[in-house]
């Protein structure tokens, strides 16, 4: 079996202003905010927001009809 590899964040010098580390920080207010009408999903944790930005892996969510 091979090794896991750490997920890895696209872009680590706005990584502290992502969902991930907002949560990690307590940023509950941040969180609300960047989260009330989420369009995009991270690969790396499951969270969602609002924008791609506030993600490490984001990809759009597919809503489904």
């Amino acid at each position: 079996m091979s090794e896991t590899s750490k997920a890895k964040c696209m872009d680590q010098t706005g990584h502290h202003q992502h969902i991930c580390q907002l949560k990690k920080n307590r940023e509950n207010q941040a969180v609300s905010e960047r989260t009330d009408q989420p369009g995009y999903i991270c690969h790396n944790c499951g969270a969602v927001a609002n924008q791609a930005r506030d993600l490490c892996n984001s990809s759009p969510i597919i809503k489904r009809t």
